[in-house]
């Protein structure tokens, strides 16, 4: 199959098109301008001062009608514009911005308090386009063709795939090397500040080619996040302008946001942890990388919070509203999961007997257990859930507490009269083992509501072929990390035991 992103491999390797030979021959590049279009035009914005004495030019701007940057430099409000007679322009004013009357096409105009902004078209002869700015079109030309015929190959061939999984592989293949181009081209461009990448060229450089080049990469990459998003890497950089683009659109909602936070009487440390994305999506730049995962969950977060401050009184605004807001949210970084564990030390210390303190733990058991989380994605992917965090923090203490009420009551045992304890042998795995009883307890077979006493039972009462002692916090791991492989063996072995069961049916 052909590698349709050649002409952008090609441009950054530096093998500029057929004309790069090293000769920048002025002819070369006017005379593919001229085949591909007859006229060309320029497009001059003046904008002039009026008093009663005098008519005085303030401002002009001149863009070819080939600029890629055209339509966005023209005054968007071109159509309200009057037209004008050419005739009725002052001589003057063609001569004050250097135009020949003849050369002139079109006139509007637009009065506004103190100052005129008038619109002219110049007809521009092609051979008279210097050879940088000729080239620069030249190669725009080549790299807005390639891009309209790379949209057309991805959707026939997202259209010809038999399967999702075809769908999906082609579509990974296609952002992956999107994705790598990008970053070779930021590498060479090396811009101080990202957002000149798309400043207006006047110079018509290389470097300018480059960083058209870069649009037209990121515009491909945006194509594919807009048209295929189900498809795409979740794990890949969001391209630079489309995380501002999703940015901007929740600018509102953070401007919204944070002074009702910071004026609220919540938690000074609670409030910084909490502000952590907030300002993350207010400093995002040229050196900040996100993945499509990370954006989704931040305009999830800012978006939850936006909702709740315009829906509640600001002395609504306490620290439990907020704790449980972020508990649904799952915002799962280490600081927030140590800040709500001092919230419940502090909560059941005052407690004297063990007795009490276990049973507000169980309490505060019951209300995380009940938690509905509004999203499946979490702030760090790489810890688990808030949730599945508070959870295992509490049934570890609500064990330790009962371990040592237990030890209070009961007589120091006799340890010559104990015997060992038999464990059973499984043909199972460790990770294997913990997934099978994780399904049980997903399924209500196991109804026991303290997933640190499944682990235990599992490391005390079975071992495997490889492990013979089998630790808690083993088990616990593979409990809420399942891998794939794990999955696939379980699923193997269910579907032999339900073999069986039909063999002893009657």
């Amino acid at each position: 199959m052909k590698y349709e992103l050649e002409i952008f491999d090609r441009i950054i390797g530096g093998d500029l098109s057929p004309f790069a030979d090293g000769i920048c021959e002025r002819t070369k590049y006017n005379d593919a301008i001229k085949q591909k279009y007859n006229l060309c035009y320029n497009y001059i914005i003046a904008t002039f001062k009026t008093s009663k004495q005098k008519v005085e030019l303030i401002d002009k701007k001149v863009i070819s009608n080939l600029h890629p940057f055209a339509q966005n430099e023209i005054t968007p409000q071109q159509n309200l514009f009057q037209v004008a007679d050419i005739e009725n322009i002052a001589p003057n004013a063609f001569k004050e911005l250097k135009l020949k009357r003849d050369k002139i096409v079109h006139v509007s105009y637009s009065r506004q308090p103190h100052k005129t902004i008038v619109y002219f078209k110049e007809i521009r002869e092609c051979g008279d386009i210097p050879c940088n700015e000729a080239k620069y079109y030249y190669y725009n030309d080549l790299l807005r063709e390639a891009t309209e015929t790379i949209k057309s190959n991805i959707k026939q061939n997202v259209f010809k795939s038999e399967s999702a999984y075809t769908i999906e592989e082609y579509i990974y293949k296609n952002q992956s090397a999107l994705f790598s181009l990008s970053y070779r081209l930021m590498k060479l461009i090396s811009p101080k500040n990202k957002k000149d990448i798309y400043n207006t060229t006047v110079e018509f450089t290389d470097i300018d080619i480059l960083c058209l080049t870069f649009i037209y990469l990121e515009e491909l990459l945006r194509f594919i996040e807009k048209n295929y998003f189900k498809y795409i890497d979740v794990n890949i950089q969001v391209p630079y302008r489309s995380a501002l683009i999703k940015a901007y659109d929740i600018t509102d909602k953070l401007e919204t946001v944070k002074p009702a936070l910071l004026t609220s009487n919540i938690n000074k440390e609670l409030l910084k942890i909490i502000f952590v994305p907030f300002l993350k999506l207010s400093a995002f730049g040229i050196e900040e990388k996100i993945t499509y995962q990370q954006l989704s969950y931040l305009n999830i977060y800012i978006s939850s919070f936006y909702d709740y401050v315009v829906t509640h009184s600001p002395e609504s605004i306490t620290d439990d509203a907020i704790l449980q807001l972020v508990k649904e949210l799952n915002y799962n970084p280490v600081e927030m999961f140590a800040f709500i564990i001092d919230r419940f030390i502090l909560k059941v210390e005052p407690h004297e007997s063990l007795t009490d303190k276990i049973d507000s733990y169980y309490q505060c058991l019951k209300t995380v257990n009940q938690i509905n989380c509004k999203t499946p994605l979490s702030y760090n992917s790489n810890l688990p859930s808030l949730k599945h965090q508070i959870i295992g923090w509490l049934e570890e203490e609500i064990n330790y507490l009962t371990k040592k009420l237990q030890l209070q009551a009961q007589k120091q045992p006799n340890l010559f009269s104990q015997q060992e304890k038999v464990k059973l042998q499984s043909g199972l795995s460790v990770a294997q083992l913990a997934y099978f009883f994780k399904l049980q307890a997903d399924t209500g077979i196991i109804t026991h509501k303290n997933q640190r006493d499944i682990f235990r039972h599992i490391a005390e009462n079975y071992q495997t072929s490889k492990v013979h002692e089998i630790s808690a916090e083993s088990v616990g791991s593979k409990f809420y990390n399942v891998e794939n492989s794990t999955i696939e063996a379980i699923k193997t072995m269910i579907i032999n035991v339900l073999n069986e069961v039909n063999k002893n049916r009657i």
